[in-house]
C-alpha cells in the first residue's frame, strides 16, 4: 500500500439538490402568495395543504425540507398541534406563520419551539431570511448530529478505524486500531500508514489505491500485511474510501482495518489441508466421486475417477450412479443406487465396467459429508488391478507348490511298489525266457519217436495238456503281455516324473529351461483337459536353445493356452464326435524363442480380440470362466519376461497364440539336453 505524498487532483463538486417546502394555508390567495414567492427564492414546493391531516400526508410522503404553517388551520388540530406532531414524529422543521400579535399566540407557539414564527402579511425579506437561516439551523443540527454519531461509531467500533491524509500521515484513529497496532493513540498520531504496512504490500504508481485518489474508485477493500509496535506481524482486511471537500479535492481517506490473522491462519491451515489430501488422494491414485443422496446423481469427479470410469467428466456428471457399470465381485450387473451409496460400504470389492467393454476390479468406501452447505455421498474408489495380479500370481504360486507337494508325495508313494512291480515283471520276464528254453527243449526230447515210445501212455497225456494249455499261444503271448505290462509302468513313471517337474520346476530365479521338454511335460500332465476333444500335433525345434525363464511361471503360460484351446475346439464341435486339432510348434527367433500354439476352435471375434488379456473378461457361461487365464498368460510374458504375446484367429477357423520372449543367458551353451 503506497500513498504518493503530492496532493489528489481536483474533483469536480456535484450539483446541490433544491430545497423542497410546504405549504399549509385555508386561503388560497394567501398559499398562492407564498408559492410564488417560495418559488422566486429557488425553492421547490412539494404541494399547498389546507388542514392538518392532508399536511400529514405530505409530509410523511413528500419528505419536504421545511414546512410554512399557518397556526389557524380547520380541522380538528390547529397549526401549533400540528407542529408538534411534524417536528417531533417527522424530524421536519417548521416556520409558523400567522395573522395575529396576541402574546397568548406566540407564547403557544414558543411552546412547541418552532424554527421561525412569521406574521401576516408575509414580507418577502422577512420570508427570505426565515426560510435560510430555518434551512441553515437544521442542516447544523443534522451535521452536529451526524459527527456525534460518527464520533460514537468510529470510537466504540469494533473494527480499527482511522482518517490518514493523501499524503498517507494518521489524521485520527480510533482505540480498537491502537489495540490491534499496540500504538499509543498520540503514536499512531505521529506516524503513516505507510510505516505499518509491511513494505512487501506496498504498492507502487499504478493499482487501486492512485486510482482511488483520481477519483476513478469510490472504494476498494484490500488484504494487507500489517506491523505492530512490536514487530509482529497481522493480517488486516482494510477497506478504503476517500471524503472529499466541497472544492473537489480529498479531506482525508477512512480506512476500516479488521484483524483477520486468525481466520487467515484457518484458512491457510484449510487450504494446506485440502491441498495434502489432494496430493495424498492424487497419490495414491483414489477416484472420488461426489452423489447427491437424494437425486443419485453424480455432482462432480476427479481427474483420476475420469481416467478410471474411461470417460471424460461432462459425460459423468448429471448421471445417475448406476449408470457407470458397476457390478459386484462376481461380475453381476449393480444397478441399485442404494446398494452403491450404502454408508456402510468400506473397501468394498467390485467391478467397473468401461465403455469399451473393460472390467477394472475396484475397491469403493462410501463416505457421507457436507460440501458447499448440502449433504452429499463421497464415493473413494481405489483400481486394484495389480493387487489383483499380485493376488493372482500368489494364488498360481501356492497351487503350484501345493500340486508340487502332492507330487511329491504321490511320487514317494507310487514309486516303491511300481520299483517292486517292474522288478518283478522284469523278473517273470526273464524267467519266462528260461523256462521257455527249458520245455522247449524237453518237447524236442519227446517229439522224438524213441523217447515216445518208451513213454508210451505218459506221452499222450503231455499232448493231451499241451493242446488244453494252447501252450503255443502261451508262448507267443505271454512275452507280450509282460512287455506291455513294463511299457505301463513305465508310463506311470513318466507321468509322475512329467507331473513332478510341472508342478515344482524351481525357485523364483530364471533358470535356463528345455522349452521342449517343458511343452511335452504340460501336453501329458493336461491330457485329461484335451483327449476328448482334440489331438495335439507338436513340431518342435531340436536346436532351441534353452531359454532363461521362470519355470514354474512359464508352465503355467502353455498350460493355460493349451486349456483354452482345447476350451475352444469344444464349443466348436459341440454335440459332435469330431475331434479337433492343436498343434504346438517351437523355433528359434534370432536372439528369442517363439512358441506357437494354434487350434482349429471356434475363433475369437474382432470386437473382443483387444480385450481377451484384460482380467475378468470372458464370454463364457457364469461358473465356467473366471476371465482370468489369458490375464495371467499376458502378465506373465510381457511383465515378467519382457516379451510378447501375438493373436491371430478368424471365426469359425481357430486361433494362434504366438508367444516371444529372449533366450537370454549362453545361446550357444545352453543346447537342448538330449
Amino acid at each position: 500500500m503506497h500513498i504518493p505524498p503530492q496532493s489528489a487532483p481536483d474533483r469536480p463538486a456535484a450539483g446541490a439538490r433544491k430545497k423542497r417546502i410546504l405549504i399549509v394555508e385555508d386561503d388560497p390567495i394567501s398559499a398562492q402568495v407564498l408559492a410564488k414567492r417560495i418559488a422566486m427564492l429557488g425553492f421547490d414546493i412539494v404541494g399547498i395543504a389546507e388542514e392538518a391531516d392532508t399536511a400529514l400526508k405530505l409530509v410523511r410522503d413528500g419528505h419536504p425540507d421545511l414546512v410554512l404553517l399557518d397556526i389557524r388551520i380547520p380541522g380538528e388540530m390547529d397549526g401549533i398541534e400540528a407542529c408538534d406532531v411534524i417536528q417531533r414524529r417527522h424530524h421536519v422543521p417548521v416556520i409558523l406563520v400567522t395573522a395575529f400579535t396576541q402574546e397568548e399566540i406566540t407564547t403557544q407557539a414558543a411552546e412547541v419551539n418552532p424554527y421561525g414564527l412569521l406574521f401576516k402579511p408575509v414580507d418577502f425579506s422577512q420570508l427570505r431570511v426565515a426560510v435560510e437561516s430555518a434551512l441553515r439551523k437544521r442542516a447544523e443540527e443534522d451535521l452536529l448530529d451526524s459527527a456525534e454519531r460518527f464520533r460514537s461509531t468510529f470510537e466504540q467500533a469494533a473494527v480499527g478505524m482511522c482518517h490518514f491524509l493523501p499524503d498517507g500521515r494518521f489524521l485520527r484513529v480510533n482505540e480498537q486500531l491502537c489495540r490491534i497496532l499496540g500504538y499509543a493513540r498520540d503514536e499512531l498520531g505521529g506516524l503513516a500508514i505507510q510505516d505499518v504496512v509491511h513494505p512487501d504490500d506496498l504498492e507502487g504508481a499504478t493499482g487501486p489505491i492512485p486510482e482511488l485518489l483520481r477519483g476513478e474508485i469510490e472504494t476498494f477493500t484490500t488484504e494487507k500485511r500489517l506491523r505492530r509496535k512490536d514487530g509482529s506481524l497481522l493480517w488486516a482486511l482494510i477497506t478504503l474510501s476517500p471524503s472529499w471537500e466541497a472544492s473537489g479535492r480529498i479531506a482525508f481517506i477512512t480506512a476500516v482495518i479488521q484483524d483477520i490473522t486468525q481466520s487467515r491462519r484457518a484458512a491457510e491451515e484449510i487450504r494446506e489441508n485440502e491441498e495434502a489430501l489432494r496430493k495424498i488422494l492424487h497419490g495414491i491414485q483414489a477416484a472420488i466421486l461426489i452423489i447427491d443422496p437424494q437425486t443419485f446423481t453424480i455432482l462432480d469427479v476427479n481427474s483420476i475417477a475420469e481416467t478410471l470410469v474411461g470417460r471424460p467428466g461432462e459425460d459423468i456428471v448429471g448421471r445417475p450412479c448406476s449408470d457407470l457399470g458397476w457390478q459386484d465381485k462376481k461380475g453381476r450387473d449393480v444397478t441399485d443406487c442404494d446398494r452403491l451409496l450404502n454408508t456402510t460400504l468400506v473397501n468394498e470389492e467390485m467391478r467397473l465396467k468401461k465403455p469399451d467393454g473393460r472390467i477394472v476390479p475396484v475397491v469403493k468406501t462410501v463416505i457421507p459429508a457436507m460440501s458447499r452447505g448440502r449433504h452429499v455421498f463421497y464415493e473413494i474408489v481405489f483400481d486394484v488391478s495389480e493387487r489383483k495380479a499380485l493376488e493372482r500370481r500368489l494364488s498360481i504360486a501356492q497351487k503350484l507348490e501345493s500340486v508340487g507337494e502332492l507330487a511329491a508325495g504321490v511320487a514317494h508313494e507310487i514309486n516303491t511298489p511300481i520299483q517292486y512291480i517292474g522288478d518283478n515283471l522284469h523278473y517273470l520276464q526273464d524267467a519266462f525266457a528260461d523256462l521257455r528254453q527249458v520245455l522247449d527243449a524237453a518237447l524236442t526230447v519227446l517229439s522224438r519217436p524213441d523217447v515216445r515210445a518208451a513213454a508210451g501212455q505218459a506221452a499222450e497225456g503231455i499232448d493231451t495238456a499241451r493242446v488244453a494249455a494252447d501252450l503255443d499261444f502261451l508262448e507267443e503271448e505271454v512275452p507280450k503281455s509282460l512287455a506291455q505290462s513294463l511299457e505301463g509302468v513305465e508310463r506311470v513313471a513318466s507321468i509322475v516324473r512329467a507331473m513332478k517337474k510341472f508342478s515344482h520346476p524351481g525357485g523364483e530365479e530364471k533358470t535356463a529351461v528345455d522349452l521342449n521338454k517343458a511343452v511335452e511335460n504340460t501336453v501329458l500332465v493336461a491330457r485329461n483337459e484335451w483327449k476328448y476333444v482334440a489331438d495335439v500335433v507338436t513340431d518342435l525345434d531340436p536346436d532351441l536353445p534353452q531359454v532363461h525363464c521362470l519355470p514354474g511361471d512359464f508352465n503355467q503360460v502353455i498350460l493355460n493356452v493349451l486349456i483354452n484351446a482345447a476350451h475352444a475346439i469344444g464349443d466348436a464341435l459341440l454335440d459332435t464326435p469330431k475331434k479337433g486339432t492343436i498343434t504346438i510348434a517351437t523355433k528359434r527367433d534370432g536372439d528369442h524363442a517363439l512358441l506357437s500354439i494354434t487350434d482349429t476352435g471356434t475363433g475369437i471375434p474382432e470386437k473382443n480380440r483387444d480385450k481377451i488379456f484384460d482380467p475378468f473378461f470372458t464370454t463364457k457361461e457364469v461358473g465356467k470362466g473366471t476371465g482370468q487365464g489369458l490375464a495371467i498368460v499376458h502378465d506373465i510374458v510381457v511383465e515378467k519376461h519382457d516379451g510378447t504375446i501375438d493373436v491371430e484367429s478368424e471365426v469359425g477357423r481357430g486361433t494362434t497364440f504366438t508367444i516371444r520372449v529372449p533366450i537370454g543367458g549362453n545361446p550357444e551353451t545352453d543346447r537342448p539336453r538330449p
